[in-house]
């Protein structure tokens, strides 16, 4: 309730309000058969996702009123029993908007779309299911009075039709109108404000950034154009993550070098830049510049900046080059004002983000250089993100004999789903007929001697292998189920639970919710199938306790670790979540959101005293990791400002 009574709420409220007096007007006269169904259920849910749990609860008291007021509900009802109508007209619709308020605040943390969905379908079934036990209940003796038993079932029968003919009006209605009218609303807030979803004046650092504008875009066409995934072809001592990763971190060494930074790249892993007063505590911020194969289904080059509507397209303009560039046009606008003063600003660019962090590690454990004493990174979503998941990678092992298939190769990254799985067996007709009859996406080729068949499946992120379809475990069990082969079966069994539960490793709270479990690569050659794991567990549960379930319900794969990372844990009233917290708010407006924690692992793992912050809003699907990555142009000239103000405000709280 703290920041409730704002302008952008009480407007948002009083045109909602409106809303619901004229459709609740409405609803006395327009008829649907033998029913007159409330029409005001949907800016009620839309009220309660805007502005929250009390927003809901606001427009649904208005409508409750105005239901009271309604000349049908005084004469049937409330003369019969008057407290009981006050009670039910509040409540039904009251707490239908305060419940869809606090269904959309937890699960849009989690899934956005589906928080919308079910806030928008919980104001229908509560309103009405509450109507309907009032109804069957306080009024019972109302309607049945002096009926005989056979009467009363065909009252019944009539009242349960009523109802459900009703219910249905109401709950198709809602479902359609409160889902459009708030991404509606969303969409034009980003248009009308510029991408902050608020309507308070441009701040300080908008002013501050503006003048980058230009260079931003300019120089992200140049960065994204450089193919950055990490590559063992071209791998070797000079450039540690491939070619194409020490092309990147050079163009971003001779951007900075040219704006007059002093810039150190360290043996093609990590660029440093500074600025300030070395002598003094640091504000360290830590981007990276690599990024995760381009994979299938792109309808443009992912290696190409394409404009469309305002939102910007291409593999890196949300991870992490989009932010990166925004962040360091915002510590490059400080510097240029002589803003930057009592402290000093590391700005960090790694080259190894995506497979396993080793820039980082190389940079402060075996260059020994010096921890943040407050930071963040720009690799995440807004308002920040408080505790990351801890992250084990697994390499697990069997012998398989099955000569029917000669090998299988899936995936392009650990930390993303098989979008494409190839596997080539001996010819065998019934094998592919099988397939046919089967709900299997897949390509067939017919090569000397053999198929090549390539299983489709949909990409997403490690952190939420839910998000996609694994094309390498299809693999595995189509040929298992097929072939009978218990090794295949046994790895699909253990692995095929997005959620850990295969191998008992699922565990589950209110605030991290759920550990992952992500397939990255699937191979079978010489008899021997390996199948890579990348696994993120929450704050309920240990590393040791995972590697020990993975150990011993994975029997007789053999299980090798192959990397872990730390849980990353800050409290909310801590000075640096606090203090980004009231950067993101004040640059904004946005008082609702709150900071959330990740499956994604980042930067912030590898040093002391940095969180991610930003740069996806709340509510954008930036598609990482996935065909069509995008970020809206907007947010990248607001996170500029919201950059610039962190920065100096850290450098603050370390005078």
């Amino acid at each position: 309730m703290k920041h409730f009574f704002t302008t952008k709420t009480i407007a948002g409220l009083g045109m909602l309000t409106a809303m619901v007096v004229v459709l609740q007007l409405l609803s006395n006269y327009v008829q649907f058969g033998p029913v007159s169904i409330t029409l005001a259920l949907f800016p009620i849910a839309v009220g309660a996702m805007l502005f929250g749990p009390f927003g809901g609860l606001f427009l649904g008291l208005v409508d409750g009123v105005l239901v009271l007021l309604a000349p049908s509900t005084i004469s049937v009802f409330f003369a019969y029993n008057p407290i009981g109508t006050i009670i039910v007209c509040l409540l039904k619709t009251g707490l239908a908007g305060l419940c869809a308020g606090f269904i959309f605040k937890l699960f849009q943390k989690k899934n956005y779309k589906v928080g919308i969905v079910l806030a928008s379908l919980s104001v229908p079934i509560i309103n009405t299911g509450l109507f309907s036990i009032a109804a069957l209940t306080l009024f019972k003796q109302l309607l049945l009075a002096g009926v005989s038993d056979t009467n009363q079932t065909i009252i019944y029968t009539l009242f349960v039709v009523w109802i459900g003919w009703n219910f249905f009006l109401e709950f198709g209605l809602n479902t359609i109108l409160a889902p459009a009218m708030f991404t509606s609303y969303r969409y034009i807030e980003r248009k009308v404000t510029g991408g902050n979803g608020t309507m308070i004046k441009s701040s300080y650092y908008d002013e501050l950034t503006k003048q980058y504008e230009k260079p931003l875009f300019d120089n992200l066409k140049k960065f994204v154009a450089i193919p950055s995934v990490y590559s063992d072809k071209t791998k070797d001592a000079n450039n540690p993550f491939g070619v194409e990763v020490s092309k990147a971190l050079q163009f971003i060494a001779d951007l900075a070098k040219k704006d007059g930074f002093k810039v150190n790249n360290y043996d093609n892993m990590v660029v440093e830049i500074l600025v300030g007063d070395e002598t003094k505590k640091n504000v360290t911020i830590m981007a990276h510049a690599d990024v995760v194969p381009e994979g299938m289904g792109w309808d443009q080059d992912p290696f190409e900046v394409v404009e469309k509507n305002g939102v910007l397209y291409g593999r890196g303009v949300a991870d992490d080059k989009g932010p990166l560039l925004s962040c360091y046009y915002g510590m490059k606008a400080l510097r240029d004002k002589g803003l930057i003063d009592g402290y000093h600003v590391r700005f960090l660019v790694g080259g190894n983000e995506e497979s396993g962090s080793l820039g980082m590690i190389h940079y402060f454990e075996e260059l020994k250089k010096y921890q943040p004493d407050l930071g963040f990174s720009p690799d995440s979503a807004y308002p920040l993100t408080y505790g990351e998941k801890g992250i084990i990678g697994f390499e697990s092992t069997i012998k398989v004999n099955l000569p029917q298939v000669i090998s299988i190769d899936g995936g392009v990254a650990h930390n993303a789903v098989i979008e494409k799985c190839d596997v080539k067996i001996v010819k065998d007709d019934e094998f592919i007929q099988f397939l046919s009859k089967q709900e299997i996406k897949y390509e067939l080729k017919e090569l000397d001697g053999y198929y090549l068949v390539s299983f489709i499946g949909a990409s997403a992120h490690g952190s939420v292998p839910w998000m996609g379809v694994n094309a390498g475990l299809i693999a595995l069990k189509a040929l298992g189920e097929f072939y009978q082969n218990q090794e295949l079966l046994h790895a699909y069994q253990c692995f095929g639970d997005p959620r850990g539960f295969g191998v008992k490793a699922n565990a589950h709270n209110d605030e991290m919710f759920d550990n992952s479990l992500c397939v990255g690569f699937v191979k079978l050659h010489n008899e021997q199938l390996s199948v890579s794991i990348n696994f993120r567990y929450i704050n309920d549960v240990t590393e040791q306790e995972m590697i020990k379930a993975f150990e011993e319900n994975s029997k007789p794969m053999d299980i090798k670790v192959t990397s872990t990372s730390p849980l990353l844990y800050f409290p909310k009233d801590s000075v640096l979540i606090s203090t980004l917290m009231h950067v993101y708010q004040e640059e904004t407006g946005d008082y609702q959101s709150e900071p959330m924690t990740s499956g994604g692992g980042t930067y912030a793992k590898e040093a002391d005293n940095v969180v991610a912050f930003g740069m996806d809003l709340p509510g954008w699907d930036s598609k990482m990791h996935a065909p069509g990555e995008c970020t809206e142009k907007s947010n990248l000239i607001k996170s500029m400002a919201i950059y610039a103000h962190a920065i100096q405000e850290l450098g603050e709280k370390l005078k």
